[in-house]
């Protein structure tokens, strides 16, 4: 069944409230600890912490990781580890198998890479797995999901735009349409639980959803930095200019 442009309304609106909760959380904490709630500095504090983090992660033979920005390689497996030098820091150069995406040789720290759960190669799912996600979610909740940096609080308005316009590399044909389907679900076949026109059908409701999103994005970007529109627009998939395109012939 299609979602109307009311169940589009609630999902965009529940995403608005969680986003309410996270910034009020923010602010708890920073007056908590004896600030005056200035958002900025909670906001430095955990960016150093994630790129300290991010430094300090190693991988080995053997490791399991995912790409943040590719989730739809699915789950690969380190070949080969190398210490190397990037830019005066030590990084790696990782050679790895992704069970979706085949055979890849990433730097460290470029290489946007998270530990994943160890799989035999069938995976029903990314982080806990199809049968754990879904006992908590819906497939249309999973499928219709924005996902996290294209959201994240902490990340500057060009960082979320340019990670949700990428989502426009996806279409509802051929193989985007199955590299988003493991995308949004950590399924390694979304074939062998969906159909081919059911994935489909996800796919147009998580467009609309994206759509609502960017809208959202633009509004504010228009306020604070409409510089940033023109500068996305060159580096944005075709399907993402249009969409901006679009935005723009509505003002």
């Amino acid at each position: 069944m299609d979602l109307d442009a009311v169940g589009v309304d609630r999902i965009i609106g529940l995403r608005r409230l969680c986003g309410g909760f996270a910034h009020g959380a923010v602010l708890l904490r920073a007056r908590r600890g004896g600030g005056r709630g200035d958002r900025s500095g909670v906001v430095s504090q955990s960016r150093a912490m994630k790129d300290m983090m991010d430094q300090e992660q190693r991988y080995t033979f053997g490791d399991h990781v995912v790409h943040a920005d590719r989730p739809e390689w699915g789950v690969g497996r380190v070949l080969a580890a190398d210490q190397i030098i990037v830019e005066g820091a030590t990084g790696q150069r990782l050679r790895i198998r992704f069970d979706r995406g085949g055979l890849k040789t990433l730097t460290t720290p470029g290489a946007k890479l998270t530990p994943a759960p160890a799989t035999n190669g069938e995976s029903d799912g990314i982080g806990g797995g199809w049968l754990g996600e879904i006992a908590q979610k819906t497939p249309e909740e999973i499928f219709s999901a924005i996902p996290e940096a294209a959201l994240d609080p902490f990340a500057s308005l060009g960082a979320r735009l340019q990670a949700t316009l990428d989502l426009y590399r996806f279409t509802a044909d051929g193989a985007p349409l199955i590299d988003w389907a493991a995308a949004q679900s950590g399924l390694a076949d979304p074939l062998s639980k969906f159909s081919r026109h059911e994935l489909e059908q996800h796919f147009r409701r998580f467009d609309r959803v994206l759509e609502a999103h960017l809208a959202d994005l633009v509004s504010q970007i228009r306020r604070k930095s409409p510089a940033l529109l023109q500068t996305a627009m060159q580096s944005a998939p075709a399907r993402g200019r249009a969409a901006l395109q679009r935005l723009s012939a509505k003002r």
